[in-house]
């Protein structure tokens, strides 16, 4: 279980990571979401 529990915490902060740079790319190729967001 405890192994189990490692891979997932691993995966989740993977998919995390991974989330994160899609939004900064995407913020980067159009930096006028951000004036429409704020």
């Amino acid at each position: 279980l405890p192994d189990l529990f490692i891979v997932g915490s691993s995966v989740f902060i993977f998919l995390i990571s991974i989330c994160i740079a899609i939004g900064l790319t995407a913020l980067r190729q159009r930096p006028e979401a951000n004036s429409l967001t704020s």
